[in-house]
């Protein structure tokens, strides 16, 4: 029962970090209205090309998400060892000289810290949670000054530098990182007017950087994003585009994706063209099984739902090789068929029919998207040499077919 319960409220606690709220759902209408499509693959593929084409990997967000990770698991015990003891110490300093009752006022310094640390969890923002954890290595210093001074034998010294190195090294790194993002952020402030805007600005984009969970709002300001702000966009606007539907998040360590059910078939919206069937998802992370969530719209808020998870039946790693290999493959096929004059250029995926049912609009009209999309990447103004793009199902390969203007 206990389990369960903390099982839950994990879940949730993680959700927060992908589930739209009501605010991002508004947030993100105009934009569901402009990628509305006449079809459902109109619709789906409007939705992944614009992310690709507009949304870039924000790189400072996502290599903090990824050390800060073994953090946050174990965030409660090193906060409260690293940062509680020296509050206790002080709060009791200056406690017992006001009430004179040592036993009275190590319980209220107690309390009062246990107070803070939940305040500073729960309530506090990024920022003072920042200005908190650094300045904080300041009374760490001082106590590890005072045992020393107290007792300057050698065992004392010993561990007082083995504590210091560790304080400082938490202090210097939080320093270098929030320098370093400061100096990364400069551009974006380049346009501000006035000195106070672009300290504002750049400030905004620090502590956006260690929020676990970005309102939709600023994903579209910004166009930056990790893979759960990739998701909570996605799911923003399929909430809009369907707002009957069942929409999923699929999620292993590290990962989470947008999925949503039209008709029978659940398709799999992850950041970039194409979309993706269950199971080649799956197979194009390689791995064997994820944890699907439901997204809960009730009462005006929303939540989700854990209702399984989903397995890989088909051992293709090698086959989401071929295919990842595909852009540059083609780009070579096309370019070499452009310089010679040829009219049309044929490329053979084998085997890749196993992960991509052509027969399905959706997938076929993705597939055929991303194609047109690495070329108009790669050939920029010669793009109008490229007429028409099909792909037909040979037994198991994807023959895909490109008729060219010379």
């Amino acid at each position: 029962m206990v389990l369960s319960f903390l099982r839950k409220l994990w879940h949730e606690s993680m959700g927060k970090q992908f589930v739209p709220t009501v605010e991002d759902i508004i947030s993100a209408r105009q934009l569901a209205g402009r990628l509305k499509g006449e079809t459902d693959a109109d619709t789906l593929n409007n939705i992944l090309e614009w992310q690709e084409k507009n949304i870039g990997y924000w790189r400072e967000r996502g290599y903090l998400d990824f050390l800060l990770r073994p953090f946050i698991m174990l965030g409660l015990p090193i906060i409260f060892m690293w940062i509680s003891i020296p509050l206790i110490i002080y709060t009791y300093l200056l406690l017992v000289t006001i009430i004179a009752q040592p036993y009275a006022s190590l319980i209220i310094s107690l309390v009062l810290v246990v107070l803070f640390l939940f305040w500073l969890l729960v309530k506090a923002g990024v920022a003072v949670k920042l200005i908190v954890f650094i300045l904080l290595s300041y009374p760490v210093y001082e106590i590890m000054r005072e045992i020393l001074l107290a007792r300057p034998t050698s065992k004392t010294v010993s561990a007082v530098l083995n504590l210091s190195i560790i304080n400082w090294v938490i202090f210097g790194v939080s320093i270098f990182t929030i320098c370093y993002l400061f100096i990364i952020y400069r551009s974006f402030a380049r346009y501000e007017a006035g000195l106070k805007s672009k300290l504002g600005k750049i400030w905004e984009l620090i502590v956006l950087t260690f929020k676990q969970s970005l309102p939709v709002s600023k994903i579209l300001e910004y166009k930056l994003g990790i893979c759960k702000d990739y998701a909570k966009l996605t799911a923003a606007l399929l909430t809009n585009l369907y707002p009957n539907n069942k929409i999923y998040f699929f999620t292993f360590t590290g990962h989470v994706a947008t999925g949503v059910k039209i008709g029978n078939r659940i398709y799999v919206l992850d950041q970039k063209l194409p979309v993706l069937e269950q199971e080649t998802w799956l197979i194009n992370w390689d791995r064997r099984s994820a944890k699907v969530f439901e997204l809960i719209r009730r009462d005006g808020k929303t939540s989700i739902k854990l209702i399984g998870k989903i397995s890989k039946k088909q051992n293709l790693r090698s086959i989401t090789k071929d295919f990842k290999r595909m852009p540059k493959e083609i780009v070579e096929e096309v370019d070499k068929a452009i310089r010679e004059g040829k009219n049309s250029v044929t490329f053979t995926l084998e085997n890749v029919a196993l992960l991509f049912d052509i027969n399905d609009s959706v997938i076929r009209d993705s597939l055929l998207r991303k194609v047109e999309l690495v070329l108009q990447k790669e050939f920029v103004g010669k793009a109008s040499k490229i007429k028409s793009i099909d792909v037909t199902k040979k037994d198991n390969d994807l023959v895909f077919r490109i008729e060219l203007a010379n």
